[in-house]
């Protein structure tokens, strides 16, 4: 159940995901998840070499680019997706957490 936990949010809209539209709603919630992030940040000093509350392992819009597109790299030989939305989908969320 969700219940407004960010990573239950997050998750239960990768798991929505099969079209256009399912794929936007998601990234509206990886906004929201990232938004809380920032939020949990500032409340709470963290360690600068660590992942932050949610798991976030990347300040910049670059470096999570880059951390997705790693994952989708490592990550290509062993893993087939059905629909091309939610790999989409599976690539942004993976690279929130990927170093």
């Amino acid at each position: 159940m969700e219940n407004g936990d960010p990573d239950a949010v997050l998750e239960a809209a990768l798991e929505r995901v099969v079209d256009r539209a399912s794929f936007g709603a998601f990234l509206l919630a990886l906004a929201d998840h990232k938004k809380a992030e920032d939020a949990l940040h500032e409340l709470k000093t963290s360690d600068p070499y660590s992942a932050g509350a949610l798991g976030w392992e990347h300040l910049s819009i670059a470096s999570y680019l880059q951390a997705s597109a790693a994952w989708a790299d490592a990550t290509s030989g062993s893993w087939a997706p059905d629909n091309p939305w939610r790999a989409c989908a599976t690539i942004l969320a993976a690279g929130l957490s990927y170093e």
